[in-house]
């Protein structure tokens, strides 16, 4: 096959087909190819393609997953330990053409500075020693050169000799429809945050979430009261003794659920305040469930302050006499030093709690999820992946929570069991990653410690 490609390209006869493809879609396509291998080695994979979940494009799936995978087998191949990482970024957004790079880097045995550039040659490999141990024709890399030039992209190779390699390649596609947020990174202008007056009552289960809500709530100027429950909801508004402008409902949570929450205050209440869903599922069916169960707005999680600005904004009273709040950045919720500055320094501790109780609780659900797809019990695979797909998403772990996505979506199908390997590995990263984080922010308490204070505590 690779000296017929050769071939049909030589000879000018391989043209690439211009057919509608979603990009992140074809990059799992050829995760899934290499996944058993790698697994088999004990390395660890992942793909790091932060906000393109719905980009379109127009261009040839097959030969763009071609290239892939050949860069994706050969980090698997020449990698006995460490881990094989897919990058996606946009590089050039131009009207209606994007220009994509790609990265395959490895932890792997890597290339001499020397041979670096002959590799992309036919018949080329490192040395002799390499087809002797690994195998192969030494095309693969030349076809790739090939069908990148062909998508309008140029390729290339960073290596260290006993440190791995970072394969990359770009190119640059029609867009299948307007995308709503194609900044390139790097290029982002300052944006406004609005001010409001108002009391919101936020009913969120999952601590990570309440902080993140609570935190952006508080910095919009709004005052905030935080329930874990629907029947907690249901007793603050009917109770009467405190009047709300607003509620931000989670639907998915156990025991009285958003949407059954709604409807008793709905009910039992004269003069209901308007109450916003919050939900991860953003289907078109949702939204009509939301409604039908009497919410009057929807917000999508993981949420940004702009999306979350944007919700609340129809139904609290402008705060004029205070002014915007200018951020110049992404306004997701990245790291737990982002989180901390939200929250401030009295926000701290309660912060490494949540976080401890996050630890604890999603170790409990990864323990679950494991029994759950052993055993194929669809029900249990969509509760627990929809619970950590929001809870690791708002702590940045973006990765983790598409990989939770896919699997709620595809619990039943015969990669679950890859899927969940996959989750799981990141998973412990995470808690790893956690975990010393919060011994920074317990650092970062104790030193903004007056003296006095410190002696106390000693």
């Amino acid at each position: 096959n690779d000296i017929l490609d050769v071939s049909k390209i030589e000879a000018g006869k391989l043209k690439i087909e211009r057919v509608p493809f979603s990009v992140i879609e074809v990059v799992e396509e050829a995760m899934e190819m290499i996944t058993k291998p790698a697994l088999e080695k004990g390395l660890h994979l992942s793909i790091h393609a932060v906000g393109l979940d719905n980009l379109r494009v127009v261009g040839d799936p097959l030969r763009l997953k071609q290239v892939l995978t050949n860069l994706m087998t050969n980090a698997v191949k020449f990698t006995e330990h460490g881990k094989v990482t897919i990058r996606l970024t946009k590089q050039k957004v131009d009207r209606n053409r994007i220009t994509m790079r790609f990265e395959v880097t490895d932890t792997g045995v890597g290339i001499d500075e020397e041979k670096q550039q002959e590799i992309f040659e036919a018949f080329a490999q490192v040395d002799a020693s390499t087809a002797r141990q690994y195998g192969g024709t030494g095309l693969g890399l030349a076809i790739c050169k090939q069908l990148v030039t062909l998508m309008n992209g140029t390729i290339g190779v960073n290596s260290t000799v006993g440190r791995g390699s970072r394969f990359w390649f770009t190119a640059t596609m029609d867009l299948a429809s307007q995308e709503p947020d194609l900044e390139v990174p790097g290029d982002e202008c300052g944006r406004q945050l609005a001010q409001f007056r108002g009391n919101v009552l936020l009913v969120e289960d999952t601590p990570i979430n309440q902080l993140v809500a609570q935190g952006m709530l508080e910095r919009m100027g709004c005052s905030v009261s935080v329930v874990s429950d629907g029947e907690s909801a249901i007793a603050e508004i009917t109770s009467g003794e405190q009047v709300f402008d607003l509620v931000l409902m989670d639907c998915q949570m156990p025991g009285v659920d958003g949407y059954q929450a709604t409807r008793e205050i709905k009910g039992r209440s004269n003069n209901p305040p308007p109450i916003v869903a919050m939900t991860a599922h953003a289907r078109e069916e949702d939204r009509t469930r939301c409604m039908n169960a009497g919410m009057c707005g929807f917000l999508s999680k993981p949420f940004t302050s702009q999306s979350l600005s944007a919700a609340v904004a129809p139904w609290l009273e402008a705060n004029a006499s205070v002014p915007s709040i200018q951020f110049t950045d992404e306004l997701t919720i990245d790291s737990l030093s982002t989180l901390s500055k939200l929250v401030g320094a009295e926000g701290r501790p309660t912060l490494v709690r949540a976080c401890q109780e996050f630890i604890d609780h999603s170790s409990g659900q990864i323990e679950r999820l494991r029994r759950a797809v052993e055993t194929r019990n669809q029900d249990d695979i969509g509760g627990l992946c929809h619970s950590l797909k929001s809870s690791t998403a708002h702590l940045g772990a973006h990765e983790l929570s598409r990989l939770c996505g896919k699997l709620e979506n595809s619990g039943r199908q015969a990669g679950a069991q890859l899927l969940f390997t996959q989750i799981e590995a990141q998973h412990r990263q995470l808690v790893t990653l956690l975990r010393e984080q919060v011994a920074e922010l317990n650092d970062m308490s104790t030193s903004s410690l007056e003296p006095e204070e410190q002696r106390q505590q000693c």
